[in-house]
């Protein structure tokens, strides 16, 4: 593990019907912590970021139907975001038409899954 950077991985894939797996796009950022504010990486921004990188890098015929993140190594220094703060991201971005979403009275609700699993390794 190194301690002068924090690196975010993602990959973005699509399922078949038959539930066949394939990655359409996959990257990475790294975040040098002498230089990044903590608060970016502690209020789970930079995760954020990262997914609006994935939609941003996709055919607009792609909608994100979950988001699953492995749990950090360190939490004191990256978290995984709130989901209050994804769906906040998505609404100012104009990224709502890029999510599983509903209706109500009061505007639309992201039904996108939004999970942590643990790694080791």
């Amino acid at each position: 593990m190194r301690t002068d950077r924090v690196v975010i991985g993602y990959t973005a894939t699509t399922r078949t019907q038959d539930g066949r797996q394939r990655i359409i796009y996959h990257g990475e950022q790294d975040y040098y912590r002498d230089v990044v504010p903590l608060i970016f990486l502690e209020s789970g921004a930079a995760a954020v970021e990262a997914i609006g990188q994935v939609i941003k890098g996709i055919d607009t015929d792609y909608v994100l139907s979950e988001v699953i993140f492995a749990v950090p190594q360190n939490t004191a220094i990256l978290t995984v975001p709130s989901f209050m703060s994804f769906t906040r991201y998505l609404t100012d971005n104009g990224y709502l038409s890029r999510v599983l979403t509903h209706a109500t009275a009061e505007g639309q609700i992201v039904d996108t899954k939004f999970s942590q699993e643990l790694r080791l390794g």
